[in-house]
């Protein structure tokens, strides 16, 4: 009885990322996984059918066939192989959420339990930032807020920029006043976690969810004013009262010198991204394979294990091919999404903002293609096709049965 639960269910989906902080997330994959084949092999595996999963299977296509194309040439076949094959336990855990979140009662029970990891996760961080440790016992990383993650990286702001916008979508569409409550903890954790990444992030998605409306932009100007005013706000007083803030911040706008040296010494990463272009250079078809940048002998890499920069990763392990598939997968999602936009929910658009964010061309934290970053990638994408192309589906559906 407990399995055939609305909130067992939702559980399962909600797996992977629930167990982020304790780098335990390729276990909520591996649930999803069981699932699929599960679904596969009972009389259900007729949903697939549906043309909801011919999407994401096109979708998941335009990354996933350049990475194979990139193996020939890999610097290091065995590890890009792996890699490359690897990402296929994506494609098939989309499956299963797609089939899963398609049902209100445990899309509802998804969404309340992502919920309430939000608060839990903005408690965890307040506590640190009050004690130093937060509830685990877990110190700050370099003085930035990161519970409850460990200190391995500063990953808490960036995954909660990718992952709390789809959260405070939902309940803008059911609850609007638990919405801006969870809105200011999205902010709170985005801002004092003091990742740039992460600040950029959550702009991108501001921005993409403010061009969502289109023609109807104006008529929601007073509400993305406030939203912006509160963020400048929020910003002002983080810059002059949390000490990490304003250090992050200050090393973010010596960048605007606009020279080499302030740029390097702003972002570290200026003689990694010369590297890459030497990579790009010597292969630029189908690049040096799938997380093969660490092998090569660029001056640039050094100890670094991947580029800092979506569009040269992808340019250096996949080359213009991966390059063409990365546009393509932006270009198909554009040609679906942008119907009449007064049919879009809110839910709807902050997911969108959120798949542009985590592969936007302008991001620099972690690699596209580690398994982390990847996990959230394909997991919210999984999510948006089952948003935008579900309702149509199942209306073509409808009208192939009454013929």
């Amino acid at each position: 009885m407990y399995v055939k639960s609305p909130y067992f269910q939702a559980l399962l989906i909600a797996l992977p990322i629930i167990l982020l902080p304790l780098n335990r997330y390729e276990i909520g994959t591996a649930f999803l996984l069981l699932f699929f084949f599960y679904l596969l092999f009972s009389p259900k595996r007729e949903a697939l059918k549906n043309n909801t999963y011919k999407s994401w299977l096109i979708l998941f296509s335009c990354v996933w066939i350049p990475s194979l194309i990139s193996l020939p040439d890999a610097i290091d076949f065995s590890h890009s192989a792996t890699n490359t094959f690897g990402q296929l336990r994506y494609l098939l855990a989309g499956f299963a959420i797609i089939y899963l979140i398609s049902q209100p009662n445990i899309k509802q029970a998804f969404f309340n339990i992502l919920g309430v990891a939000l608060a839990l996760v903005f408690i965890d961080n307040v506590v640190q930032m009050l004690t130093g440790n937060d509830l685990f016992g877990l110190p700050t990383y370099k003085g930035r807020l990161n519970a409850p993650w460990t200190s391995d990286g500063p990953k808490m702001g960036i995954f909660t920029a990718l992952i709390g916008p789809v959260i405070v979508g939902y309940f803008f569409d059911t609850k609007p006043k638990l919405a801006w409550a969870l809105t200011g903890m999205v902010v709170f954790l985005v801002l004092m976690s003091g990742q740039r990444g992460a600040w950029l992030a959550l702009l991108t998605s501001t921005f993409i969810f403010a061009m969502s409306f289109g023609r109807n932009l104006k008529e929601h100007i007073p509400t993305i004013s406030k939203v912006l005013a509160s963020l400048i706000f929020l910003s002002f007083i983080a810059y002059n009262s949390f000490t990490p803030f304003q250090i992050r911040a200050d090393k973010t706008l010596q960048a605007l010198n606009f020279d080499s040296t302030s740029i390097q010494e702003s972002t570290g990463r200026l003689d990694i991204w010369k590297g890459a272009f030497d990579v790009i250079k010597e292969n630029p078809i189908n690049g040096v394979g799938i997380r093969g940048f660490r092998y090569t002998e660029s001056t640039g890499n050094k100890s670094r294990l991947h580029v800092h920069s979506t569009t040269l990763e992808i340019l250096t392990e996949a080359g213009i091919i991966g390059f063409i598939g990365y546009i393509l997968f932006f270009w198909l999602t554009y040609t679906k999404v942008f119907r009449p936009v007064s049919q879009l929910t809110h839910l709807q658009r902050f997911t969108l903002g959120s798949v542009v964010a985590a592969a936007s061309p302008l991001s620099m934290s972690l690699a596209f293609y580690s398994s982390n970053k990847a996990t959230v990638f394909w997991y919210i994408t999984a999510l948006l096709v089952s948003f935008f192309f579900a309702k149509a589906s199942d209306k073509d559906l409808e009208l192939k049965k009454s013929s």
